[in-house]
């Protein structure tokens, strides 16, 4: 998206130079990056007056080289300005390489977590037009321009680092704002008026009081600087009426600050009056459970479509203790559990492979764990190495190998091998997530898994890595089997991209393939009890979410699936259950004078199940229209979002008893 600023305020104006700000998104998203450092630039009245300013975003996923690399040049303008991230970088050194030989263009200036500090690593000490920022750009950036607009010589700005002559002059850390509505605000301001997202970033504070070794959010200052609130909510104001569905809040500890709950409750509001933002993402506190508890609270109650986010990152105490997270309290976050259950208010949980410390073994402990205390869905990100992170300096002490992504857009360095996990243990790892990601992601109460363990005495890792090990041995014929290998192909793991495309594969694009795995896999695990197989098999298949609102079922194709299952081994479905179908539930009229309906029912149902089965009612949650299957890419962002939300598609399973009186046919249904 090409926008270009001003033009109301520069008419007429001669000889300004153009300055493009290029942000290359994962999302499809405003650029709020570009526009923090555009309305902090031109606050400076020699600024303004010497330059314009002309915004170019697109999502990295759908960049051509070639077309982009046109556009760029298209834009005319001398200095250009690059949003340097791991996503992107790939791309973006590329684009440096050709762009800086155009003799139209005067300055290209790098910002951004993955340059900062490491011009050595991007840029040539013959390349003179190359500029990096390090750290908070605001500052540097503003000074940058107020120096090419009057000397010229970049010397000794804080933050700003070139080479000169083929001398390095290194700024050092940039300067930060300790007050940041110093910034004008873009929402309020004009920038994006023009413009049409459905996604925004949006920050009320930046800072993290905490020093994870593998991430750059916190650091040796660790002071937390804020928006003001009035601010803030006049922001949120905007978004709603602009009509914008998702805000994902950057803050890096939504609920850390006591004025977050009422910022939630703003949000909550604006949902109600204006019908967005519909959904919110965030990273809750880490060592604030009631915090947190109370902003997902406030969004709930609005209608806002959120999930709580519990960054645990490992269960292995280990492993916490050498990454720097052992301040952080684990207990602080599995307190929440109960009580976002109690409120039936969706989590999630995000874990990183492979971490030092962690071995196979206690990562399949700790899934095992997060099943027991009620984790809906958990995330499994893998561990890389980031410019900046203290843990990229500690490759020697974990003896860690790790190889950078196939996609050459990105520059993503994942960890393959540590001291404490080999590559074939960390392939295995992986494996067992997805697997873990098709048996409980895709089921909110776990109730398949939970009866597993039951009937056959296995725990639920040991069930995962047997069904781990019947997709890597049919990877050929199983499509789920297929996905997973060309993951691992493509070295994909660390797209942001790839939950989604798992939930959206299941759960839509190939529903009824993942239904057969689920099935043959229930089969091998209980051979000599067929009422209890199809019993299983019957209420997970025809209880699997439902992604979006075009998302099919099919039933005869399911019904024939169970019916062979049962034949082959002299039990036809038929003879124990016939499946109604209406506009949003499914009833199964069950037969089964042995009792094992019932105790199946119960785990999916949530309550034990006293009395004989009649029915078993199966109701899907409505799926607003506007969510169907279009575009592959805002399927899959949709997609990661709704995986985490459990809630809202999961479909609500209620046995009926044989006895109940005429007209209870929504009774003992699950709370």
């Amino acid at each position: 998206m090409l926008d270009i600023l001003n033009n109301h305020l520069e008419k007429g104006v001669a000889m300004k130079r153009r300055v493009a700000l290029i942000e290359f998104s994962i999302y499809d998203q405003f650029p709020l990056t570009s526009a923090y450092l555009h309305s902090y630039a031109r606050a400076d009245a020699a600024v303004a007056e010497a330059f314009e300013f002309v915004y170019y975003t697109t999502e990295v996923s759908r960049v051509q080289y070639d077309a982009t690399l046109q556009t760029i040049r298209g834009l005319d303008a001398r200095i250009l300005c690059f949003s340097c991230y791991v996503w992107n970088m790939g791309l973006i050194r590329r684009l440096v390489r050709d762009l800086a030989g155009d003799r139209n263009v005067d300055k290209i200036i790098l910002g951004g977590h993955q340059v900062t500090h490491h011009i050595e690593q991007y840029v040539r000490p013959t390349d003179g037009k190359i500029v990096v920022i390090n750290g908070q750009g605001e500052i540097p950036f503003r000074a940058t321009l107020q120096r090419l607009s009057d000397t010229g010589e970049l010397e000794g700005i804080r933050g700003v680092s070139f080479y000169r002559d083929g001398e390095l002059w290194n700024g050092g850390e940039a300067e930060m704002l300790t007050n940041l509505d110093e910034i004008p605000s873009p929402f309020l301001g004009g920038q994006f008026e023009r413009m049409t997202h459905p996604i925004t970033v949006f920050e009320t504070n930046r800072g993290c009081p905490y020093k994870c070794s593998f991430c750059t959010w916190g650091g040796d200052t660790l002071k937390v600087t804020k928006f003001s609130t009035e601010r803030i909510k006049e922001e949120l104001l905007w978004i709603a009426k602009k009509s914008v569905l998702f805000v994902y809040l950057a803050d890096a500890n939504w609920g850390m600050l006591p004025r977050d709950i009422e910022i939630s409750g703003h949000i909550a509001r604006l949902k109600k009056d204006y019908g967005a933002p519909f959904m919110v993402y965030y990273a809750a506190a880490k060592n604030k459970p009631k915090g947190s508890v109370a902003c997902i609270e406030q969004f709930h109650e609005g209608g806002v479509i959120t999930s709580q986010a519990l960054g645990i990152q490992s269960l292995n105490d280990h492993t916490l203790e050498l990454i720097d997270r052992k301040n952080i309290k684990t207990q602080a976050f599995l307190q929440m559990f109960d009580d976002l259950k109690i409120r039936h208010i969706d989590s999630y949980c995000e874990l990183i492979w492979p971490l030092p410390g962690e071995t196979l073994e206690t990562l399949k402990g700790g899934f095992d764990r997060l099943i027991d205390l009620g984790a809906q869905t958990t995330v499994m990100y893998p561990a890389i190495l980031i410019n900046n992170a203290r843990l990229t300096t500690q490759v020697a002490d974990h003896d860690m190998e790790s190889i950078v992504s196939d996609d050459w857009k990105s520059e993503l360095q994942l960890v393959k091998k540590t001291k404490y996990a080999s590559r074939v243990d960390v392939d295995s790892g992986f494996w067992f997530y997805y697997t873990y990601f098709l048996l409980a992601n895709c089921d909110l109460s776990k109730a398949l898994l939970r009866c597993m363990t039951r009937t056959t005495g296995k725990r639920y890792s040991e069930l995962i890595s047997d069904f781990a090990t019947y997709l890597r041995e049919n990877a050929t014929s199983s499509s789920y089997g297929s996905l997973i290998e060309s993951i691992f192909q493509e070295e994909a793991h660390g797209s942001l991209m790839t939950i989604g495309r798992l939930a959206t594969h299941l759960l839509h694009e190939r529903r009824f393939d993942a239904q057969c795995d689920v099935t043959r896999f229930v089969v091998a695990q209980i051979p000599n009890d067929i009422i209890r197989v199809l019993a299983v098999s019957t209420l997970w298949v025809f209880s699997v979410p439902r992604l979006f609102s075009d998302t099919g079922d099919e039933d005869e194709k399911l019904v024939k699936l169970l019916d062979t299952v049962g034949r082959s081994q002299g039990q036809p479905l038929s003879d124990l259950v016939t499946v109604q179908r209406g506009a949003d539930e499914v009833r199964l009229h069950v037969n089964d004078a042995s009792g094992t309906w019932g105790d199946v029912v119960a785990f999916f149902a949530g309550d034990p199940v006293s009395g004989r089965i009649a029915q078993v009612q199966i109701r899907y949650p409505e799926i607003d229209g506007r969510y169907s299957a279009r575009d592959q890419n805002r399927n899959y962002v949709y997609a990661h979002g709704m995986i985490q939300r459990l809630t809202h598609i999961s479909a609500k399973v209620s046995p009926i008893l044989a006895d109940a009186p005429i007209g209870t046919s929504d009774l003992l249904q699950s709370a």
